[in-house]
């Protein structure tokens, strides 16, 4: 499994053509905590993962990269 989620939610924020700075004010978090996230620096608290998930319009699953039909074949 590829845990990468950093670079997971680094993808998604570019996929909605939003700046570090955008997604931490719309998600009421620092720009630190999303640079931090995204360098897979520091992590969300586990009860902010749902969070992104919505905001992303994707599973938890999906953001920690075991995602079932992104890994079918393992």
């Amino acid at each position: 499994m590829n845990f990468n989620f950093g670079e997971n939610i680094k993808t998604l924020r570019k996929q909605k053509g939003l700046t570090q700075e955008q997604v931490a004010e719309l998600l009421d978090v620092s720009k630190q905590s999303v640079s931090r996230w995204e360098n897979n620096a520091t992590y969300p608290d586990i009860t902010f993962l749902p969070v992104l998930a919505s905001f992303y319009n994707v599973t938890v699953d999906f953001l920690l990269g075991a995602d079932y039909e992104t890994n079918k074949s393992i």
